[in-house]
């Protein structure tokens, strides 16, 4: 089974990247979301375990997509055992390695985002 990281709660942060996107932003808002996402994807593939190396050559981060008024960029792993070994939480893997390996990324980023992806918009928008 598949598995993929949703964000939700925040509604501050997502309610302001919602105002910016229709403000004056909406393609560097769009970039910006999915450069953030490739981030945390990189760091989510580094803490990854690693038998074969499928799982981590399963990683995804899809462009950015809008649903229902709201810009949505999916993030997560294809295999089809990504799940499992996600949420064994008492298997021991290689130093740096194991589960939540998706989860933990995310969360180290869920304070921050806002902001970094608020300083991407800024670079890409010539710095206002």
């Amino acid at each position: 089974m598949p598995f993929k990281a949703v964000v939700r709660g925040a509604e501050k942060l997502q309610e302001r990247l919602r105002e910016l996107a229709k403000e004056k932003y909406p393609e560097a808002i769009r970039k910006a979301l999915f450069a953030e996402a490739q981030v945390i994807m990189a760091e989510a593939v580094q803490q990854t375990p690693v038998e074969t190396g499928r799982l981590r050559a399963s990683a995804y981060v899809k462009p950015p997509e809008d649903e229902h008024g709201k810009v949505k960029v999916a993030l997560g792993f294809g295999a089809e055992y990504a799940l499992a070994v996600h949420e064994r939480v008492e298997v021991h893997h290689a130093e740096g390695t194991g589960s939540k390996f998706l989860s933990r990324p995310v969360d180290a980023h869920r304070e921050s985002f806002a902001h970094d992806v608020a300083e991407r918009v800024k670079e890409d928008e010539g710095g206002e």
